[in-house]
């Protein structure tokens, strides 16, 4: 297996979300374009300016972290409450709680079915 093919299926394998693989064109030209990168860093690294290359390449690496960042915080949606005023809904929802009151007709049928069945499974 070549180098290249062991990159392939390390990607593969990475568990990467849909999103990102999405993202990318291709894995094989994902893994040539590391693979590009690659050998034009260990060319410069033999001819002495490694360290400035690796220094150019931080700040890009820093750049595009920071224009991704910076993308995400604009496309995310905002975080929607569940309900408008939530500290009077857990304060209704404590008191119902509290007077053994049911506070949601769908939980109390559940609640009921629940303890039916355990009934009929205990007898």
């Amino acid at each position: 297996m070549t180098h290249e093919e062991k990159m392939e299926e390390a990607i593969r394998r990475a568990n990467l979300p849909q999103g990102v693989l999405d993202a990318l064109p291709s894995i094989p030209a994902l893994v040539a374009s590391l693979a590009v990168a690659g050998t034009a860093l260990a060319i410069d690294a033999a001819t002495g300016i490694g360290g400035a290359v690796e220094l150019g390449g931080a700040g890009l690496l820093l750049a595009g972290a920071a224009l991704a960042a910076r993308q995400l915080t604009r496309s995310s949606p905002e975080v929607e409450k569940d309900f408008p005023n939530e500290p009077a809904q857990a304060t209704t929802l404590k008191r119902a709680a509290k007077d053994g009151k049911p506070f949601c007709a769908k939980c109390e049928a559940l609640k009921k079915h629940l303890e039916a069945e355990r009934a009929a499974g205990n007898s």
